[in-house]
């Protein structure tokens, strides 16, 4: 079993390796995560907390189903949609999603392997609820989710994690067979799943990822949203109710935490420029305005986050 704790947002990015992720810090406060994950012979089940509130987009890049099951929520948002307290979310390999993680988020999760999956389902089955999730993976009844089932495989989830070192090898083989038989009743497809409008939600998504995907390819700083709209190949009108509607933030708004993001990486980094230097050369005019801001956000002055970097570099 491994614990870990990341204190910035790169390096729990860095180790998210099933996922293509960018996130962007969008509360106030100091970045933290708490995460605990246990190997089992045929998945992995872990467990992580998240002190601020971040935005995702996203992609899982392996050839596995990633199932979250919320423990704290408090307003996640998985394109758009809000996601209910315990309501299990099913990712699958290349597709994309755009979450909204609120403040002091809990999620349990497991990661397996589609090719174990093969072993309990056919390919074309599964073929079949991948199509389901990569549509409509909050619809609430786009898959079976009895109740006790969803409190089973918690409890099962948090007594693996904390329980392991006490228990038996079979003990734990035994666990990872109950796990294994709840999620086939969670990836049972509902036969009677409505008929969902996709084409609205599907513009949407099309344009907040392309705004994303230009923002970061390119590390604009200086882009205004009308502009963005343009490279969205929409009005600015469209542009902000997809990003409100998705994202639950407006495009200014996502530029700014944006900006905010990039300045504290360039502190933290091994450049050698004064910390004024290193705000300027990102277009801010308004230096002690910003440093306010900054403090507001990351409770800490940007000098004092060079400070830190240099303090560890010593």
């Amino acid at each position: 079993m491994v614990d870990t704790i990341y204190s910035c947002v790169e390096d729990y990015l860095k180790n998210a390796k099933e996922f293509d992720i960018v996130a962007t810090q969008v509360s106030a406060g100091h970045f933290l995560c708490y995460q605990r994950e246990l190997q089992l012979p045929n998945l992995i089940v872990g467990k992580r907390y998240v002190t601020t509130s971040l935005l995702y987009q996203t992609t899982l890049q392996q050839e596995c189903f990633y199932i979250v099951i919320p423990k704290i929520n408090g307003g996640m948002l998985v394109n758009g949609q809000k996601i209910a307290l315990s309501q299990p979310l099913v990712f699958t390999s290349k597709q994309e999603s755009l979450i909204h993680l609120p403040e002091n988020a809990c999620n349990l999760y497991i990661i397996i392997p589609t090719v174990e999956l093969t072993k309990y389902f056919d390919e074309e089955k599964i073929e079949m609820v991948k199509h389901i999730i990569s549509q409509c993976n909050i619809h609430k009844k786009a898959l079976i989710q009895s109740e006790s089932d969803q409190k089973r495989l918690s409890s099962l989830i948090d007594n693996l994690l904390q329980e392991n070192t006490l228990l038996s090898y079979q003990e734990i083989l035994d666990g990872e067979a109950t796990i294994m038989e709840l999620l086939c009743n969670l990836l049972t497809l509902n036969s009677s799943l409505p008929i969902i409008n996709k084409i609205s939600n599907s513009t949407k998504l099309a344009i907040v990822n392309r705004a994303l995907n230009h923002v970061h390819k390119n590390s604009a700083i200086t882009i205004t949203s009308p502009e963005l709209a343009e490279i969205s190949f929409c009005c600015l009108r469209n542009l902000e109710y997809a990003f409100k509607s998705i994202l639950n933030i407006s495009p200014k708004q996502y530029l700014i935490k944006r900006r905010f993001q990039l300045i504290n990486s360039a502190l933290k980094s091994e450049g050698t420029l004064p910390v004024s230097e290193t705000i300027k050369s990102f277009g801010i005019v308004n230096q002690a305005r910003f440093v306010n801001d900054y403090f507001k956000f990351y409770e800490e002055y940007p000098q004092q986050t060079r400070e830190k970097r240099l303090d560890r570099s010593a």
